[in-house]
């Protein structure tokens, strides 16, 4: 497999890898799989396999990196905080 993956193929590519990696380090097994899936859940906003966000670009006609900038600030950003904070147990997962 070459290229950016769907959330689908990052959890089946990197998933178990990553799960076994979180539980070695001490982390428990619902946080540590939370926070996989929120981290592969951004994949679509993530540069460069975002091919919905240069589809609007294009639309919009704008320049893309203009658009990735918010993007990447106001969710890529907060969403691997988020499956940090998950992972480090100040975010409870029921």
């Amino acid at each position: 497999m070459a290229g950016p993956l769907n959330s689908t193929g990052t959890v089946a590519a990197v998933g178990g890898v990553g799960y076994a990696a979180l539980t070695a380090v001490g982390v428990a097994p619902a946080p540590a799989y939370a926070a996989i899936i929120v981290w592969a859940a951004s994949e679509s906003a993530s540069p460069p396999g975002a091919a919905p966000l240069y589809v609007a670009s294009g639309i919009a006609e704008c320049n893309p990196v203009k658009t990735f900038k918010p993007v990447v600030l106001y969710y890529l950003v907060p969403t691997f905080a988020l499956g940090v904070l998950i992972a480090v147990g100040a975010v409870w997962v029921p």
